[in-house]
Order: structure tokens, then C-alpha cells, then sequence
């Protein structure tokens, strides 16, 4: 929950030395769309807790008893180093409560830290990718136990993240707020959420909806609805993998400072983390459920790859001072030595020319040099091999270990296989479709969107990069750009196989057509190309 201020403290339901049942109030600790947080002492244990009051006009909806009940009996029964601990609840003139653990925070840079939130704000926007990688191992190792309980959190933001310990280097972290969502009811978070939203209060312009420190109900329950998953927001089914979904974008707006998901790689948005946070990142935040990782537990075992890679500059350089400096300079030579050897018996591979062994002459085109092949994407117009250009006509004059011996006007040498093909590349309209396909599948959106551009103008009649526009649009979870793109490769006429689906959802059921059989779109009602017409919901989607 965010942090009151004065004026939240005098609007309390709640006033410092007043009694609740026996719990004296000592101070409004926070409030938000669910609830307000007091600190409290019992009078006679004379122990200090933090209170949890669900609000009156929640209490009066239908069935919220039952669900209070089942709910902060879950919570109860949750007993891990990073959940904060609920261990009572009940109900005091008409004010209902549970009863959690009361954390101090932490100091850092003379303000009193208690969530996540909160240490963003101070850092400016940013957490340090090794500090981050330790929060994030705690949340995930609480988050595996809650999920072989069975139990959801549903509402993981930053501001549920608290945090306590000596100072930031041993923080300890809890998740707070388990099973809330369930209690107050899903459909009435996400109907205060869509009202808020369509009444102009949109996520882009409220730099801190529930992070902040004065933030008000409405902008808790906005900050709650901006880390729900896809699935989550449409009133799907949720399970452990929306849990998940909310991590990764903690860890992308914590690394890089940014609020929105946008067409560059957070290695490129933050040039001081390393570019191993990017796949984690990638598929913790896919947009198909069944794409991101299966499990907590699963993601943890990835992270420690990260956190391994993203040492500091500062301990690369304590590491390179415990080696004996006689013993670098050995190295260096070596290595200076070794890729000498190398290089000349690279030139001589490729520059080297003989006298011809008896021919077997068979011609290729050379499509892509050897680091091309290694890197799996295709060939460059105007890039060489030696004296060679991509595309050049060259014979296959013999074999040996992989390696083709080949001659053309410019003398003899050796290629790798895969750098030969029977037919010559073709550049342009071909090369860019080939190159953003490579970029799709390295999630390198950005540049997959340049060449598409490109494409577009050497061929504005073809289908091909609207096509894969639409599913670039679909993996970044921007539906209505994908609509667009694939109404007008529509225009222009789908033909072939493609990883697309698009799904009319009918009053009476779904309709499942390939993308080439559509004809037209227009609004909600789509006409295939057998004359069949169908009138309901149109959603695209990967296979």
C-alpha cells in the first residue's frame, strides 16, 4: 500500500490512541483500494502488529463474509521467510480485520524505505540489476511455496513487495497481501479499474499509480490493474503464470526506468545491465500464458544465469587484481600468439591458391559468409568473403572435411557448405523479409520493424510484411496495431501457411479460420472466401 500523508492521517477512519477491540491504534501506516494499514499495539501483550481494515463498502457486498473467512484462513496458513505473516483476524464493531507482522523497513539515503515502490522512487527510476536479481530470488522462492499451497497472489506490484533489515546490502524481502484480490472480488478490482480508466484517468499519464507515496483508492487500484497479465485483464482464468507475468515487468521497469514495454531490448534501453536479462524478461512477459515459464521454481533456476552475468565493473576489476601480473602478461602472449596463427591460416584457407586437383565441376552461388552461417541469418548485399562478393557464381571443383574447394574468376579457395547454394541469393525485397524473420526470432523487434519498412517499399503489393508485422504486434501485446496490419495484408491477398489463427467468437461458439481463407474484415464481421459471413468478436492469435 502507499505511504499516508498528513491529510490521508486525518481523513482516517482511525484516530491515533482510539481502540480497536484490544488493539490500540498508534498510526496510519498506509492506505489503498483495498484497505487501510494501521500500526497497532495489543494492550496486553504489549506487542506491536500491523493492522489490515477492509473497506465499508466492501464489507457490504454479497458473500464477502464467507470470503473473508476462507480467504484469511489461506492467509494464515501461509508460513515462509518471504510472506509477510498473517496469523489472526476478526471483526470489531462493524470494522473487519486481519492481523499481519510489522515490518520496519529500511534506511537508505536518509528516508525510511518499506516497499519496493519506494526504493524505485529513491533510486530515481532504477535498481541495480545485482540488487534487483537478490529482491527477485526472495519474491520467487516465496512465490514457489504459495504456488505448491495451491495459493495465487493475483495483485504482485511493488508496492506489495516490503522490505526490512539492517540497511539495502542484507535486505529482506516479504510479499505482502495474498489472496486480497480474491477477497475483495476480481471483477469489482477490474470494474473500479476500466471505469477509472475510461473516465481519463489513463495508466500513461499517472507517473506513480500505485507506487507513490500520497497515492490515493483510485490510483492503488489503477497500480494493481497495470501488473495484471493479459488474461488476468480480460477476465480470464488465472493461474500461477500471471504471477509471473507481474515479476517479469516489476524486473523490466525496475531495470530500465521505464513504465511501457517498447520496441527496444531492455540491454538497449539500459546499457549497464547485461543483454542474458532480456530472454528472462522476454519470457516472463509473453503475452500467451502457455509461452512464459511454467513455474516459479522454474524461473528462480533461470535467474542465477543472470545474476552470474551481470557483475560489476567494480568486481571484474577486484577479480583481474587477485591474478599475479607476470601471469596476465604470459596470457597475452599467448593469445596474441595463438590468434596470429589463426588469422594466417584463415587468409591462406580463403587467399591461398593452387594448382587446380583434377576437376568435378559443379556450380554454386555463395549466398553468405561463414560468420553468417554461424549466426544464422542470411547474407548481406556488398558483404565479401575474401575477394569475393555474396552472390558470386564460383565452381565446385572438390571435397574435403565439410569444406568445398571452389574456383572462380578470382583464383581458388575453400568455403564451408553452408556457405554455397544452388541458387544465387536474391536481394532486396527477399534479403529484408529474410533479415526481419531473423530478427522476429531473436525478438529483436526493432530492428525486424526497419526492414519490414524497407520491404514495404520495394514491394507494396505483397502480403509477406503485413503479415509478419501482425504477429511482432501480437508477441508485444499490441492488439489493435496487429488488426491493422492484418486487415491490410487482407487488401493486398494472404496466400500460403502462416503461424496466424484468427477466431470469431459467436454467440453459440468459436470459428477457427486460416488467415488465407479470410476475405474481408469490417468491424465486427468477417467474410471468409467461400461466401460465408459471421458476425462477433474477430481476435487474432498465434497458433
Amino acid at each position: 500500500v502507499d505511504r499516508a500523508g498528513e491529510k490521508d492521517r486525518q481523513r482516517a477512519g482511525l484516530r491515533a490512541g482510539s481502540h480497536l477491540g484490544e488493539y490500540r491504534i498508534i498510526r496510519l501506516l498506509g492506505r489503498g483500494g483495498m484497505g487501510e494499514v494501521y500500526e497497532v499495539e495489543h494492550e496486553v501483550l504489549n506487542l506491536r502488529y500491523a493492522l489490515k481494515l477492509i473497506p465499508d463498502e466492501l464489507v457490504s457486498q454479497r458473500g464477502f463474509l464467507e470470503r473473508f473467512k476462507r480467504e484469511a484462513q489461506v492467509m494464515a496458513h501461509l508460513k515462509h521467510p518471504n510472506i509477510v505473516k498473517v496469523d489472526d483476524f476478526g471483526e470489531d464493531n462493524g470494522h473487519y480485520w486481519f492481523r499481519m507482522e510489522l515490518l520496519e523497513g529500511i534506511d537508505e539515503k536518509g528516508e525510511r524505505i518499506i516497499t519496493l515502490a519506494d526504493l524505485r522512487e529513491v533510486r530515481g527510476g532504477r535498481v541495480e540489476p545485482d540488487l534487483l536479481a537478490g529482491i527477485l530470488t526472495q519474491i520467487l522462492d516465496g512465490l514457489a511455496y504459495a504456488h505448491r499451497k495451491g495459493v495465487v497472489h493475483r495483485d504482485l506490484k511493488p508496492a506489495n513487495i516490503l522490505l526490512s533489515g539492517r540497511d539495502i546490502s542484507s535486505v529482506k524481502v516479504k510479499i505482502a497481501d495474498f489472496g486480497l484480490v480474491r477477497l475483495i472480488g476480481e471483477e469489482w478490482v477490474l470494474s473500479r479499474a476500466k471505469q477509472s480508466i475510461s473516465s481519463g484517468m489513463s495508466l500513461g499519464n499517472m507517473p506513480s499509480i500505485g507506487e507513490g507515496k500520497s497515492g490515493t483508492s483510485t490510483r492503488a487500484i489503477l497500480g494493481t490493474y497495470e501488473y495484471m497479465s493479459p488474461e488476468q485483464k480480460e477476465g480470464e482464468e488465472v493461474d500461477v503464470r500471471s504471477d509471473l507475468y507481474a515479476v517479469g515487468l516489476i524486473a523490466f521497469r525496475l531495470l530500465t526506468g521505464e513504465r511501457e514495454l517498447g520496441l527496444k531490448l531492455p540491454s538497449e534501453v539500459n546499457k549497464d545491465i547485461s543483454p542474458a536479462w532480456d530472454e528472462f524478461i522476454r519470457k516472463s512477459i509473453e503475452p500467451h500464458k502457455e509461452e512464459r515459464f511454467a513455474s516459479a521454481k522454474e524461473m528462480l533456476a533461470f535467474l542465477p544465469v543472470v545474476r552470474v552475468e551481470t557483475i560489476t565493473k567494480e568486481e571484474r576489476e577486484s577479480l583481474s587484481l587477485k591474478i599475479p601480473l607476470q601471469k596476465i602478461r604470459l596470457s597475452r602472449r599467448m593469445w596474441l600468439t595463438l590468434g596470429g596463427i589463426f588469422f594466417a591460416l584463415l587468409l591462406l584457407s580463403l587467399l591461398l591458391f593452387r594448382p587446380p586437383p583434377p576437376p568435378f565441376p559443379r556450380r554454386a552461388y555463395l549466398i553468405q559468409s561463414p560468420l553468417a552461417e554461424l549466426m544464422s541469418r542470411p547474407g548481406k548485399e556488398g558483404e565479401r568473403v575474401g575477394s569475393l562478393l555474396v552472390g558470386s557464381e564460383v565452381k565446385i571443383i572438390s571435397e574435403t572435411n565439410g569444406w568445398y574447394r571452389v574456383r572462380s574468376p578470382k583464383g581458388e579457395g575453400y568455403l564451408t557448405k553452408g556457405s554455397l547454394g544452388e541458387k544465387p541469393p536474391i536481394f532486396g525485397f527477399r534479403d529484408r523479409i529474410g533479415r526481419a524473420h531473423y530478427y522476429y526470432r531473436a525478438a529483436n523487434y526493432s530492428q525486424a520493424f526497419e526492414e519490414l519498412s524497407e520491404a514495404k517499399t520495394l514491394n507494396p503489393r505483397a502480403s509477406e510484411p503485413y503479415i509478419l508485422s501482425t504477429l511482432i504486434y501480437l508477441a508485444q501485446g499490441e492488439k489493435e496495431n496487429a488488426f491493422k496490419e492484418f486487415q491490410e495484408a487482407l487488401k493486398r491477398g494472404i496466400v500460403g501457411e502462416h503461424p496466424l489463427i484468427v477466431k470469431i467468437k459467436t454467440r453459440h461458439a468459436i470459428l477457427k479460420a486460416e488467415p488465407q481463407k479470410v476475405k474481408s474484415i469490417d468491424g465486427n464481421i468477417i467474410e471468409l472466401k467461400d461466401g460465408s459471413i459471421f458476425h462477433g468478436e474477430i481476435i487474432l492469435e498465434r497458433r
